[in-house]
């Protein structure tokens, strides 16, 4: 997604050690981390549902019209 400039720049880092999406990683963890010690979870809990739920049923959609093509 970086290389479709999607996403900031910042995101391509990678660490020397290993070539994988290490400062992505840390910096979700960091976001995950923060909303989770801001908020209730209970307050976070129905967005994190909604967008499981759409995840699912978008990976179902996709899946069928594969199945029928």
């Amino acid at each position: 997604m970086v290389d479709d400039r999607i996403l900031p720049s910042v995101l391509r880092a990678r660490t020397k050690l290993v070539d994988g999406p290490g400062v992505p990683l840390l910096m979700s963890t960091a976001l995950a981390i923060v909303a989770v010690a801001l908020g209730d979870l209970d307050a976070i809990a129905p967005l994190l549902t909604m967008f499981f739920l759409t995840t699912y049923g978008t990976v179902n959609l996709v899946a069928g019209l594969e199945a029928l093509s």
